[in-house]
């Protein structure tokens, strides 16, 4: 009987350490996406309390 060659198979400690990896970046990925859809968020709420604001400023002094 002819050796074959085995491949390579990983072990589950590496595969486990690998995955561990992609969660921990993905992980990463997320906060950045959570802060930058906070930071949105509060401009666009700021920019609507302004835009209110000059609403009600107009019509306060229209019906002065």
């Amino acid at each position: 009987m002819a050796d074959t060659p085995k491949t390579e198979v990983p072990g589950i400690d590496g595969v486990q350490k690998s995955v561990e990896k992609q969660i921990s970046e993905l992980r990463k990925e997320i906060a950045k996406i959570n802060k930058s859809l906070t930071d949105r968020s509060l401009d666009l709420v700021a920019e609507a309390r302004d835009t209110a604001h000059g609403v009600i400023e107009g019509a306060s002094m229209r019906t002065s």
